[in-house]
């Protein structure tokens, strides 16, 4: 089980529907995704569920309060659905659990990248040194999680980490880099090729896993 998860039981919480009822229960944080169980305004047991991939984005909305306790909510954007609007009872339970599934949000649209590229021949020490002075970029400031280069005596491997798409987005905006990859260039026999997973295991995780991190067999 995810450490984040270890501890973490069930929050009190009131959903608000979108057309203004209510539901009042206890909304667990499970590995796959958030289970609700509990009662509407008519007393009727009412079970939801949100699957992580299902889930786009975490804010607070102080503006418009959950009733009838006129809490701040915490705002569950869903894919092809209304937002859950979830008011959590107890201090300080709604920034943890804020917290706990925005950092559950952020590995659901983490990416991985290889690039292979073969080095030319003779070239090897000036592509040692090249890595050695790290990329013409702020890994942290485009939104990489992990950015490193591999090299043997006639390869080297990129591996970037991170959410790849606003990655890419923003190194194509950096002039700084063309400049850079014109020196790689020189370096470099052929065109880089993007490195496809073929098998990976985790540690907790069971079936194949994709080369973006994903789990391929749900």
């Amino acid at each position: 089980m995810d450490d984040r998860l270890q501890g973490s039981g069930s929050y009190p919480v009131i959903v608000e529907q979108s057309d203004g009822s209510h539901a009042r229960g206890g909304l667990f944080v499970e590995p796959d995704g958030l289970l609700f169980r509990g009662r509407d305004a008519d007393g009727l047991h009412v079970v939801w569920r949100l699957r992580y991939a299902d889930l786009v984005g975490v804010r607070i909305d102080r503006d418009s309060p959950v009733r009838p306790i006129e809490r701040p909510a915490l705002v569950l954007e869903r894919v092809g659905g209304d937002p859950w609007r979830v008011a959590v009872i107890g201090a300080g339970l709604l920034w943890e659990l804020a917290d706990l599934l925005a950092s559950l949000l952020a590995d659901q649209h983490r990416e991985r990248m290889v690039v292979v590229a073969r080095i030319r021949e003779g070239m090897a020490d000036h592509v040692r040194a090249l890595a050695a002075n790290g990329p013409p970029f702020d890994p942290q400031a485009i939104g990489l999680d992990r950015h490193q280069v591999l090299l043997t005596d006639d390869s080297a491997i990129f591996v970037f980490e991170g959410q790849i798409t606003e990655v890419v987005k923003r190194l194509i905006q950096e002039p700084e880099l063309w400049r850079a990859s014109l020196r790689w260039d020189a370096c470099l026999d052929g065109r880089p090729q993007l490195a496809e997973a073929a098998y990976s295991w985790t540690l907790g995780e069971t079936g194949p896993v994709d080369v973006r991190g994903r789990r391929t067999d749900v």
